[in-house]
């Protein structure tokens, strides 16, 4: 399973995929999972801030599960991610996604 960031294209500012797979011996609860996950940008760690979840919550072991996560989940309002280069790092359910670097343009 790849630990990689794959950029997705939006309007919305940066978003990221990624896909988890649960290597635990137990059924892990995706909600909880989003809600304790952080991202690392530029060095700096960002809690996730809004909790969207659509579909089934639990994931049994051995079982992956792709996601995207943006820029506004994470970011504090207001926060305005400045052009240049920038590099970012996933945290989530005990595994860590990245680094993956970008470039941002307004």
């Amino acid at each position: 399973m790849s630990d990689a960031l794959t950029p997705v294209f939006g309007q919305d500012g940066w978003r990221f995929a990624a896909t988890y797979c649960n290597a635990t011996g137990a059924v892990v609860d995706l909600p909880a999972l989003l809600q304790e996950s952080v991202v690392v940008l530029d060095g700096k760690e960002y809690p996730r801030q809004i909790l969207k979840f659509g579909g089934g919550s639990k994931l049994r072991p051995g079982s992956s599960w792709s996601f995207t996560v943006a820029a506004g989940e994470y970011l504090p309002k207001g926060n305005v991610l400045s052009e240049g280069r920038h590099t970012l790092r996933l945290k989530f359910g005990g595994q860590e996604f990245g680094p993956i670097e970008f470039e941002w343009r307004k």
